[in-house]
């Protein structure tokens, strides 16, 4: 009933689907926004009635007759047609009823409190000592499945940092540090290792994952390009010539006009593989990249290569005779 109350039924709530069906389906499509609003609105005013008392008026049935003897009035007849309460009587037993449950509820609040197997001892403990403290999140470093965030707090001034590889166990930290910077004796660790368990393994999931993904990633690699190319793609940052040029620029300089053309594109949306063509002086070099730029940059190197190496490295002027300017080399096409 909070939840309709909250307005999960309205037009612009999150609304409700149905976990049996395979695909999203929206179970509230067959009601009208009317109905939706009139549904949450009854919901609203069932809460307001049972927070006063009045279940009975909820359930559509008849009060309860009250367990204590009614006190008659003195103008009722014997039958006891008028059964009333006196209105100090009924405000003196609510006042006493309130203040007994109000002591129970404080008792069982410190005995856990003081009882050092509490789970939430250490935030709670800080809480008792220093109420109204404000956590700040400072950071968050890391990679995406091992995160690790850095909380902060101020008491009394001083400012208590530490992290975690989660929010609430980053905030447990820091909290554990002021228990024992105030002089509170060390024995929440137990507390603080039962509640970042669950922290743990997911993050050791997460990591599962991610190895799992980058051994795919790797073997879908080595068999989509040639050894050359892969050798290239495995280079971190971008692919440069010997001289520090972009491939591509360069290869401009050289032969203008040339059409680089897209031959395949594999791999999922965390490993996709582009794998480009380029046709100079009638030799066709392809390259690879996890992107068309890488992989037209490495098509562009590999021709460079093969075709210009030779005027820049003195080690290879006998690989072949070389044709006068603006002729073609006399190497065959790469198949």
């Amino acid at each position: 009933m909070e939840c309709i109350a909250s307005g999960i039924l309205l037009p612009d709530g999150p609304g409700v689907h149905d976990p049996c069906e395979r695909e999203p389906t929206d179970t509230l499509s067959v009601i009208t926004g009317q109905q939706a609003e009139a549904i949450t609105q009854n919901a609203q005013h069932a809460l307001r009635l049972l927070a006063f008392g009045q279940l009975y008026k909820v359930l559509n049935m008849n009060p309860l007759p009250p367990t204590k003897p009614s006190h008659r009035l003195s103008g009722s007849d014997k039958k006891g047609t008028c059964r009333k309460r006196q209105h100090e009587d009924e405000h003196t037993n609510d006042r006493q009823l309130f203040k007994k449950m109000k002591c129970n509820l404080m008792g069982v609040l410190d005995s856990k409190m003081m009882d050092p197997n509490h789970p939430m001892n250490a935030l709670m403990r800080l809480n008792q000592v220093h109420p109204g403290l404000h956590y700040k999140l400072l950071s968050q470093s890391g990679p995406v499945h091992t995160p690790v965030f850095t909380m902060s707090v101020d008491v009394q001034g001083t400012v208590h940092e530490a992290s975690g590889c989660s929010k609430k166990t980053a905030k447990l930290k820091v909290a554990l540090k002021v228990l024992q910077a105030l002089g509170y004796p060390a024995g929440f660790e137990v507390d603080l290792d039962s509640l970042s368990a669950d922290e743990r393994s997911d993050s050791e999931g997460r990591n599962h994952r991610s190895e799992r993904n980058d051994r795919m990633s790797t073997s879908s690699r080595s068999n989509s390009v040639t050894s050359t190319d892969t050798c290239e793609s495995r280079i971190p940052g971008p692919l440069l010539t010997p001289g520090g040029k972009n491939p591509v620029m360069e290869l401009n300089e050289k032969r203008r006009g040339l059409k680089y053309e897209l031959l395949s594109e594999t791999g999922g949306s965390y490993d996709k593989r582009f794998i480009i063509e380029v046709e100079v002086d009638k030799q066709k070099f392809r390259g690879s990249g996890p992107n068309k730029k890488a992989a037209k940059a490495s098509a562009a190197l590999a021709a460079l290569k093969r075709l210009f190496s030779d005027s820049k490295d003195p080690h290879n002027k006998t690989r072949g005779p070389r044709t006068p300017v603006g002729g073609q080399t006399s190497l065959s096409a790469h198949p």
